[in-house]
């Protein structure tokens, strides 16, 4: 399962396109002109309180607060058009459903996707009577070697969560 979110920020952000030379800086400040890149982060942060479907896209733009290019710029104003998009959607949770509360997950991972360390994410979802419960996308701690390898790893993970969701229940 892909949230939207995730497509967000499809170009493929990376450390390359951090302005490394001072006129790349000075021209990473032209275009931005007032908005301040860490403000905007840290907005964005705070939206995923309540808007947790841009978890990841945002996740993946505080990455690069140390020195941010011209393209994680790009990518934050996209999660704000998103945002306002989206501004009369709202995640439901609870019974939708005829019948039981069945314990329902879906997994997936991307093998290498992160251009800096390639790096693999996994990503989970488990619904209870048709609302989301709990979810997850997060890079995994060792680089795969193999898409099976990643899927194996992200399999694990939503393992892990569905025995505790199941304990819980």
């Amino acid at each position: 399962m892909v949230p939207k979110s995730s497509r967000l920020c499809d170009n493929k952000l990376s450390t390359t396109q951090s302005p490394q030379s001072e006129a790349k800086k000075q021209a990473y400040k032209n275009y931005a002109g007032d908005i301040h890149y860490l403000s905007l982060v840290g907005s964005l942060l705070f939206a995923t309180q309540t808007r947790p479907d841009i978890q990841f896209a945002v996740n993946l733009v505080a990455q690069f607060s140390g020195n941010p290019g011209i393209a994680h710029l790009e990518a934050a104003k996209r999660i704000l058009c998103y945002l306002k998009g989206t501004i009369d959607l709202n995640l439901v949770l609870g019974r939708r459903m005829k019948g039981g509360f069945d314990l329902v997950g879906w997994t997936d991972s991307n093998w290498t996707q992160d251009p800096d360390d390639r790096g693999s994410t996994s990503r989970f979802a488990f619904d209870v009577g048709g609302g989301v419960i709990s979810w997850s996308s997060k890079k995994q701690p060792t680089v795969a070697t193999s898409s099976v390898e990643a899927e194996y790893i992200a399999s694990a993970n939503a393992t892990k969560e569905a025995v505790w969701l199941r304990m819980l229940l």
